[in-house]
Parts: structure tokens; sequence; C-alpha cells
């Protein structure tokens, strides 16, 4: 992982920025970044729940989809809608979804008007 483009500080930088910078406008941007990785990134990045990019992803929505500001709140809902399109590619044995239902459905439920 040290080699691979999204070293695992590298992800770490992009999950402080999304959900600890006081700039919404930073927050925002983060998960745009997120978004473009989750579209590129590869079958076992996605689904391989121990994988950093989506340990990232879910820390972030798990954040951001609560998150004060409203435009954190719309680019999390991207980023969610963005993340469950890639995994709905893969066959549903495959996609280690069962915990992922809890920790995003009820957060994804509360920002429908986003959706």
């Amino acid at each position: 992982l040290e080699s691979h483009p999204l070293s695992a500080q590298l992800l770490e930088a992009c999950q402080d920025s999304c959900v600890t910078h006081v700039n919404r406008h930073v927050r925002a941007a983060g998960l745009q970044v997120l978004e473009q990785w989750v579209l590129v990134g590869t079958k076992e990045m996605l689904l391989d729940p121990s994988n950093g990019l989506r340990q990232t992803v879910v820390a972030c929505l798990k954040a951001t989809l609560a998150d004060n500001w409203s435009q954190v709140r719309m680019a999390g809902s991207v980023l969610c809608r963005t993340f469950w399109t890639r995994l709905c590619q893969y066959p549903p044995e495959d996609r280690n979804s069962d915990k992922l239902y809890p920790i995003l459905i009820p957060r994804m439920c509360l920002n429908r008007f986003y959706l």
C-alpha cells in the first residue's frame, strides 16, 4: 500500500479534510475527491471491507451525512449515491454490504431531499 497512489497517509489526509476541517468548502471538496476515487477504484478497493478506500469512504459518509453544513451533507449524499451505484455493479454476494446498511441507510434516509 505504501507505493500505491492511495496510500494510507493520503487517505487519512483526505478524511481529515472531509470530516474535521473548519471550512465547509474544503470539506465538500474533499468529498468530491473521494467521489472521483470511488469512480476509478478497482473492484478490490470497493468490495474489500478492510481496504483503505472503502474504510475512508464509509467513515467520511458516517460523519458528513450528519454534518451541520447543508453543503457538506449534499456533497456527502452525492458521494453516497456514487458509492452505492459502484457497489451495485457487482453481485450482491460480493458487496459485503451487511455492515454498511446500519451505518449508511439511516443517514441516507435523513438526507433524502438531497438524493
